[in-house]
């Protein structure tokens, strides 16, 4: 009597399995998560780098002809005390 009967129209519903599920639950947080510790790694080596930069020859040769390491040759390096204006300037 099956034939008799109307025939459903649209997709047909997934059978749905709970442990592949949880699985795609997993591997998606994980991926996340491998993301946020790279971010972090590379966080961490920033102060790392800035070190090395600091200490390197070239970097001090630069404070000492008044260049700014990134930045373009006409912006000259300012110390504090130059920076502040004199009064009555």
């Amino acid at each position: 009597m099956n034939a008799l009967e109307p025939a459903k129209t649209g997709p047909r519903p997934k059978e749905r399995n709970p442990p592949e599920a949880e699985l795609k639950q997993v591997q998606k947080e994980k991926r996340t998560l491998e993301r946020r510790l790279k971010r972090a790694e590379l966080l961490l080596e920033i102060p790392k780098k800035a070190s090395e930069l600091t200490r390197s020859s070239t970097f001090q040769n630069h404070l000492r002809h008044g260049i700014r390491p990134g930045l373009p040759d006409h912006v000259p390096i300012q110390s504090p005390e130059c920076s502040r204006k004199r009064p009555g300037h």
